[in-house]
């Protein structure tokens, strides 16, 4: 009714009249079908006779279900490898490297082999302690960031500027990080960049401003100096104008006069 590989084992295990604890063995029903059970079994004396009490547990579903979470598991690291964004799948709480894809090891210039088993404090990659910690945590928490501006050194020592976004998964009934990583530093470069032209566009502009402003207050400080000049010469022009004349050309002076001062 079992498999024919374990048969001498299992006898071998069975008869000896040691503790047995967690053994599985695949069983065949009459029907024909597979049935794998745990084996749990303990000596004992009974009436003067020895002999074994043994639990057999059904664990068919739980292997099928097991199989098929590994088949799963694999085909996610299989697209993983395969995938042309960087990503790194960090053990939780620790933060500990369980695998990084071949993208990810392009941008940060590590061999995946130097990777696995350590944390980004280890390798230097992310040496901000606190903003780690931080991140680390919003990701228990469910509080996955998305877009989440960060710098990272590689294994050569230059900075970049990374857009990070995180999934928490499971992995082997274990809570990990999943992280994609984009590369943005040429994108923050040129911001940067168009932020310095635009900043010398406004100060070109308001240069020009002012100087059309100071172009325009030199014309019209002239004029009015020529207005008054020019009513001192009327004034002299009429020997003996009206009273009235005489209050105006006093009173346009005066006006004039204080135009000039006004715009000076």
């Amino acid at each position: 009714i079992y498999e024919s590989k374990d048969r001498a084992n299992s006898y071998k295990v069975l008869r000896s009249g040691r503790s047995v604890q967690n053994l599985e063995l695949v069983y065949r029903h009459k029907s024909g079908g597979k049935m794998t059970a745990l084996i749990n079994a303990a000596p004992l004396v009974l009436h003067g006779r020895k002999c074994l009490i043994v639990s057999i547990q059904d664990i068919t579903a739980r292997k099928a279900a097991e199989q098929a979470l590994r088949e799963s598991e694999q085909k996610f690291f299989t697209l993983f490898n395969k995938m042309a964004t960087a990503a790194v799948v960090l053990r939780l709480p620790d933060g500990i490297i369980v695998d990084g894809n071949e993208s990810c090891a392009k941008m940060l210039g590590f061999a995946r082999t130097e990777v696995l088993g350590k944390t980004t404090l280890e390798l230097g990659v992310n040496p901000n302690v606190a903003g780690r910690a931080r991140f680390i945590a919003a990701v228990r928490a469910g509080r996955a960031p998305r877009n989440h501006q960060m710098r990272l050194r590689t294994k050569a020592g230059v900075w970049r500027d990374v857009s990070v976004d995180a999934d928490v998964i499971r992995i082997g009934g274990q809570d990990h990080a999943l992280l994609l990583l984009e590369d943005i530093t040429e994108r923050k470069q040129t911001e940067a960049t168009l932020r310095q032209i635009t900043l010398r566009l406004n100060q070109a502009r308001d240069e020009e401003r002012r100087n059309l402003s100071r172009e325009l207050h030199d014309a019209t400080a002239q004029h009015l100096a020529a207005l008054v000049m020019n009513v001192d010469r009327l004034a002299a022009a009429l020997p003996n104008p009206p009273p009235k004349t005489t209050a105006l050309l006093v009173s346009l002076h005066a006006l004039a006069d204080q135009c000039v001062r006004e715009v000076r």
